[in-house]
């Protein structure tokens, strides 16, 4: 078996029975068949808080080429979890102490994830965290860019703004707990020495040193475009494919900086 991203078409198909999951992707061009090399080596270097990888291989048919991981069987997407009305806070409590640890181990690897979405964490009935799908993470030091998983994350606590697909009716409450508990804490994992180090260092998205105390002023429009901002740099730098970006409802998030900030001319956002 062979090597490792990206594709606009990919499945995961789940066989309880034996425990494990496979990931089958389009692998239509070098760029896919190099990314699909760097999300098993990404996917590897993560361990514990990845799906193990337990084979891998290309295969070919009907004169397409696919991309396909057997990996162990990853628990409840975190956006289905949350959607659980009778969680309780302790319940929030360990989802956020999760993220912060897989936001920790992330910085002890100098590794970016690149989609950190809420459909693409899991968690355990205990509470614990992992990641999954590492199709545009790059573990390169030069294309190390905390802010891409950070302000992700962040931007997902807020409702209007989760990705297309994630927002499956969790209650408002809910986020409301994550926004105002979760996102200090997360962003706290770099303390403002380190943020300096990290501007100065130019890392891809961060175009001024960033201050985890001002972040009471942020709102779900300001998260999402300082997301959208670092992502597509550090999609250049990094060398991966940018998700498509296109957003619902009243979704300024999800529209290129360019065009949220026409759009805002127009439209109220709410916050928590």
């Amino acid at each position: 078996m062979n090597q490792a991203t990206d594709t606009e078409e990919e499945k995961f198909q789940i066989h309880p029975s034996n425990c494990f999951a496979v990931k089958v992707q389009d692998l239509n061009s070098e760029t896919d068949k190099t990314g699909f090399a760097r999300e098993i080596a990404c996917q590897k270097t993560a361990e514990d808080f990845a799906p193990r990888i337990i084979s891998y291989c290309k295969e070919k048919k009907d004169n397409k080429t696919y991309g396909i991981i057997v990996m162990e069987l990853f628990y409840q997407e975190l956006d289905n979890y949350l959607a659980n009305p009778k969680l309780e806070n302790k319940d929030l409590d360990k989802v956020i102490d999760g993220i912060e640890k897989a936001l920790l181990h992330l910085k002890g690897l100098k590794m970016t994830h690149g989609d950190l979405a809420l459909f693409n964490i899991a968690v355990d009935q205990r509470g614990s965290i992992m990641m999954l799908d590492y199709d545009r993470a790059s573990t390169e030091e030069q294309n190390f860019s905390p802010a891409v998983d950070l302000f992700r994350i962040c931007t997902e606590c807020f409702k209007t703004c989760q990705s297309d697909g994630t927002n499956r009716g969790i209650p408002i409450a809910t986020m409301r707990y994550l926004s105002q508990n979760g996102i200090n804490r997360w962003l706290n994992v770099y303390n403002q020495e380190e943020w300096e180090i990290i501007y100065e260092g130019n890392a891809p998205g961060i175009t001024q040193p960033f201050k985890p105390a001002t972040i009471h002023g942020m709102t779900a429009i300001k998260w999402d475009l300082a997301w959208s901002e670092a992502y597509q740099q550090y999609c250049t730098t990094a060398g991966v494919k940018c998700i498509e970006i296109g957003g619902d409802q009243t979704k300024v998030c999800g529209l290129t900086p360019s065009n949220k900030r026409r759009v805002l001319r127009s439209k109220v956002q709410k916050n928590f």
